[in-house]
């Protein structure tokens, strides 16, 4: 229940053929429930186009930290699906508080698990007009490293250095990220050079070279049973290292371009490879490896 608005009545003050005043008047106010709509639209990586097929749970809240499932009748997990418009369109509403939020996305995309709130208000809406909200949220592509092309070791000769090109992503929410470094195993046939690490950022093709100094990555690499693996973090929250990087900084940037050298200390009958792996938690429900 709640407390009624305040109305006003326009009145006689004499019965209909004037002989008499009118003293008493008696009013039956009838109370009617005004129900709200919410248009919800979720958007791609570039914050304007519509994203169709990303499936949300719909809650109301019913308590301080209760929800309340709110089942689409149309859908057998009763997950609410934006169309190809990218939204979601839900009527009938009570009033209350509301959330979205998202359970699957599209596969070149991060999920984001973080509720979009929104509130059906009480209020008086002439001619029984239904309140309306029109909240919406972002969906941002996964990272993609791209490794340098397998080399062929009849090119090269023992005692030669390669350069090897690194080039990532950098996510436009990077700085949610609790994580994002990358990992790569050497050949067992290749040994790092100390302090080769170099990192650019790329803007508009544009390269900036970007120092550890700065506080934006670390460099570690450790040998183990003959096969040395080389890491680059530039955040890792997760594991308690105090990696924070300079998010700020790596935002500036649309990729990062990693470069190192190695040297060739054996050859063999196969082609040298180097396998960087993407590690990366978006701090929203989505992590894993690229």
């Amino acid at each position: 229940s709640s407390e009624p608005l305040e109305f006003y009545v326009d009145i006689p003050l004499t019965n209909s053929d004037g002989t008499g005043w009118i003293y008493d008047v008696i009013l039956y106010p009838k109370n009617q429930t005004v129900y709200g709509k919410v248009e919800f639209t979720k958007y791609g990586d570039d914050e304007s186009t519509p994203l169709a097929g990303v499936k949300f749970k719909l809650e109301k809240k019913t308590g301080e930290d209760t929800w309340e499932v709110i089942g689409n009748p149309n859908d057998a997990d009763g997950y609410w699906t934006t169309g190809a418009d990218g939204k979601i369109v839900v009527e009938g509403m009570a009033k209350a508080d509301y959330r979205f939020v998202e359970v699957a996305t599209l596969d070149t995309y991060a999920l984001d698990n973080r509720a979009v709130t929104f509130t059906i208000q009480k209020s008086y809406i002439a001619d029984n007009e239904e309140t309306h909200v029109e909240p919406s949220m972002n969906n941002y592509l996964i990272p993609i490293i791209d490794k340098k092309i397998d080399l062929d070791a009849e090119t090269f000769q023992v005692g030669d250095t390669i350069t090897w090109d690194l080039y990532v992503d950098v996510p436009k929410n990077i700085e949610d990220y609790t994580e994002f470094y990358i990992t790569d195993q050497l050949d067992a046939r290749l040994t790092y050079v100390p302090d080769s690490v170099k990192v650019y950022g790329v803007k508009n093709d544009v390269e900036a070279l970007i120092s550890a100094t700065e506080g934006a990555y670390t460099v570690n690499s450790a040998t183990a049973n003959g096969l040395t693996t080389l890491t680059v973090k530039f955040i890792d929250k997760d594991n308690n290292e105090n990696v924070n990087g300079n998010a700020e900084l790596l935002a500036q940037y649309d990729d990062l371009h990693i470069t190192f050298q190695t040297t060739i200390t054996t050859l063999g009958d196969t082609s040298i490879t180097n396998k960087a792996i993407l590690d990366f938690n978006n701090g929203a429900g989505a992590d894993g490896q690229t």
